[in-house]
């Protein structure tokens, strides 16, 4: 039985650099935008850990589209594995209003909703849709 250890570097992407393309990651018919290549790659390093059960932290510099491959994660999972969710994503308030707006600008097929209010208001507001964006308060 391999270990965790083993099992999480073998969905690190050590064969694939910028220069070298190798068999590129699904880009899901839903995403409205184009990736570019590192986006790709992540893209990539998501779907595989996913895959193998694994959980990750897409770690890159601010402004180099973490939010971008997320999105192209969740279309990913819904255009290739027909998981269409609930999917939680749980932000700062401060960040909130961007992330729904990435959503409707990079995957307008999404149904999204912030998820805030009373108990009976959220409980509402999960029947019908597919994506969430919550915040720590």
């Amino acid at each position: 039985m391999r270990s965790l250890t083993a099992e999480a570097m073998s969905a690190q992407p050590s064969d694939i650099t910028l220069a070298s393309p190798t068999v590129p990651p699904p880009v899901p018919f839903l995403l409205t935008g184009t990736l570019r290549e590192y986006q790709l790659v992540g893209l990539g390093w998501l779907s595989a850990i996913y895959t193998k059960r694994l959980n990750g932290i897409l770690a890159d510099e601010m402004g180099l589209g973490k939010t971008i491959q997320t999105i192209a994660l969740l279309a990913h999972l819904a255009c290739d594995q027909a998981v269409w969710g609930p999917h939680l994503i749980v932000v700062p308030t401060s960040v909130m209003l961007n992330w729904e707006m990435e959503f409707k600008r990079w995957c307008p097929g999404f149904k999204i909703i912030t998820y805030f209010g009373s108990l009976r208001e959220r409980k509402e507001k999960r029947k019908s849709h597919i994506l969430i964006l919550g915040n720590l308060t």
